[in-house]
């Protein structure tokens, strides 16, 4: 039987923040497919690739990342969310979310 690694979604709208955790996940061994908009994110969750885990931006404009965390989550898809903004942070973690506050940091763990 041939090992198939974790798929993440990652969602950011910023390209550059994207890219770093798209490569961040890569290479830790990880499967990843991205994502810039809530609209994209929710077109790839209806694919026929199963999604593992979501990384979202805690403050992604459009459709609000709490809407699109509480989607994933009744998809039975754990969310983790990543922001640079304190109150976006206790969010997370006051909906029983996972979340680190610096993605860039390699010390995190990215074990899902």
């Amino acid at each position: 039987m041939a090992f198939s690694p974790k798929h993440i979604l990652a969602i950011d709208d910023n390209e550059a923040v994207r890219d770093v955790i798209v490569t961040m996940l890569q290479e830790h061994g990880y499967r990843v497919t991205a994502a810039g908009d809530g609209l994209s994110m929710r077109e790839i969750l209806q694919r026929d690739d199963p999604v593992d885990a979501i990384v979202l931006d805690a403050l992604m404009p459009g459709e609000q990342s709490a809407t699109l965390a509480r989607h994933a989550r009744d998809l039975n898809i754990p969310v983790v969310m990543i922001s640079g903004s304190h109150d976006k942070i206790v969010f997370a973690l006051d909906n029983a979310s996972s979340c680190s506050e610096n993605p860039s940091d390699t010390r995190n763990s990215w074990t899902l």
